[in-house]
């Protein structure tokens, strides 16, 4: 890990997305990783940023297996990233959550940047770059719910104990871009981790 620096005034304290573009031409990450718990905005800030880098996206929420997951999809990314810097497909089976089961083959094909986002992507291996999405919960609660509604009201606090497991396990406290409100208010290591609290709406539980 990287000598956390003294914290600096961002260059663009409104632009979260400005932050982390500045941040990638910085740092020069192979994978930026968005992560945060659910309801935060990863889905929607990870579309947005992989656009602005031409990058794929890689959803982690697609390597879920059910409301109960969590642990297991961290455990199935880390090789993926592996055999992607490898230069190698990163080859899996999108979750399909109607039916219950596994569904049809994704491939990340190797290029020179991947966006990888959903909850627990900051514990895998092979994130050089992170954001952070920080939002209060009972907004992202009513956000979530906003967004899925009957479907992932009854597995909220089954999920939110798996969260609260998966960061006491790997908790997220290396420097980076702290955002609050919607405004990046200070910044430590660019080239380490930014945390971004920028809401957006995204479907699942990640």
């Amino acid at each position: 890990m990287t000598r956390t620096s003294e914290p600096t005034a961002p260059s663009h304290p409104t632009d979260p997305l400005a932050c982390v573009l500045e941040a990638v031409r910085t740092a020069r990450p192979r994978v930026v990783g968005v992560d945060g718990r659910s309801g935060a905005g990863k889905t929607g800030f990870a579309a947005r940023l992989g656009a602005a880098l031409a990058a794929p996206v890689l959803a982690v929420e697609d390597l879920y297996r059910g409301w109960d997951g969590l642990a297991g999809a961290v455990e199935e990314l880390s090789p993926l990233l592996r055999r992607w810097r490898a230069g190698v497909p990163a080859r899996f089976r999108r979750w399909d959550w109607a039916a219950g089961c596994d569904g049809a083959e994704v491939t990340v094909a190797p290029a020179p940047l991947l966006v990888v986002e959903g909850v627990g992507c900051s514990a895998a291996d092979g994130v050089d770059l992170l954001v952070w999405l920080e939002l209060d919960a009972p907004t992202r609660k009513a956000r979530a719910l906003a967004r899925d509604g009957d479907t992932f009201a009854p597995f909220w606090d089954r999920w939110a104990a798996q969260e609260d497991a998966l960061f006491s396990a790997h908790p997220v406290e290396r420097g980076g871009v702290v955002v609050q409100d919607g405004r990046a208010v200070l910044v430590r290591d660019i080239g380490q981790q930014l945390q971004v609290g920028r809401p957006e709406g995204s479907p699942g539980p990640g």
